[in-house]
């Protein structure tokens, strides 16, 4: 029998990523999103128009010029189109505690509503 291809196993970084990608990725869609923030806040997520849910950019330049993302930001209106409120999800798979870890939330938020008051 000739000798089989040898399949590598697959990254580490894929394995490793999956849990939050994944999750993302189902999050793209705003009927998914409408759904979680049906579990986390129903009477919030039945006054917001999920079908004008509108994706922000989720790229960030800050001043030391150093790449960073946050997850996914929408911008959804209410029904009543009088307001809209921007719904940011952050997830993060951490192999062990980060102690920077709510450091770098408070710089992800800053970085999102710096861009708010820009344009």
């Amino acid at each position: 029998m000739p000798d089989e291809p040898e399949i590598p196993p697959p990254s580490p970084y894929i394995v490793r990523e999956f849990n939050d990608r994944g999750a993302l990725w189902l999050l793209e869609d705003p009927i998914y999103l409408r759904d979680l923030i049906r579990i986390l806040d129903a009477p919030l997520a039945n006054s917001l128009d999920f079908t004008r849910a509108e994706r922000i950019n989720r790229s960030f330049i800050p001043a030391d010029l150093q790449k960073q993302e946050s997850d996914l930001i929408y911008r959804i209106p209410y029904l009543t189109g009088e307001a809209e409120v921007l719904i940011y999800v952050l997830l993060e798979q951490q192999t062990r505690p980060d102690r920077l870890m709510p450091y770098r939330i408070y710089r992800y938020r800053g970085e999102i509503w710096a861009t708010e008051v820009r344009e």
